[in-house]
Order: C-alpha cells, then sequence, then structure tokens
C-alpha cells in the first residue's frame, strides 16, 4: 500500500513514518500542505495521512484538492491541537 503522509512535525512524521514501513507499506512524506497537494498531482496513493494544521495548506485543503480531483483517496486527519 502506498501512503501519503503530511505532517510538519518532523518527530510525529518520522513516528508514523517508522510504524507503517515496519508493516510494509511504502510511504511517501510531506512536510507541508502544498507539496503534499503537488504529489497528490503527480502520484496515486492508496491512503493520505494528514495534520490538520500545516503551513502553506491545511489538511482540509489537502482533502479538498484530493476531492476536486476525483480521487476516491481515504484520508486520516491528524490533531496535536489541545
Amino acid at each position: 500500500m502506498l501512503i501519503l503522509i503530511a505532517e510538519d512535525d518532523e518527530l510525529i512524521l518520522k513516528t508514523i513514518e517508522y510504524k507503517l514501513v515496519k508493516e510494509g507499506h511504502e510511504v511517501i512524506l510531506t512536510r507541508n500542505g502544498k507539496e503534499a497537494i503537488e504529489t497528490l498531482k503527480e502520484k496515486d496513493v492508496d491512503l493520505a495521512i494528514t495534520d490538520i494544521m500545516m503551513p502553506f495548506a491545511s489538511g482540509i485543503e489537502i482533502l479538498s484538492a484530493i476531492q476536486s480531483m476525483g480521487k476516491g483517496t481515504p484520508v486520516i486527519m491528524l490533531s496535536s491541537m489541545g
């Protein structure tokens, strides 16, 4: 399974990557919303995991971009907001 992770917190990004790779998944890492949207235009991913609040584009904007591209990619939204 090819999974896109969009997360600006490096520790969270690497932790999720470690767990998913250990389970045998292929992972694409992006560190801001703009980078995630550009990657989604180029690659067909099976799942997107995104932080809600990120630089340049939010997780909500990433979800909108996926929908506007006509992709049925499932999305998991994360937030560390209290």
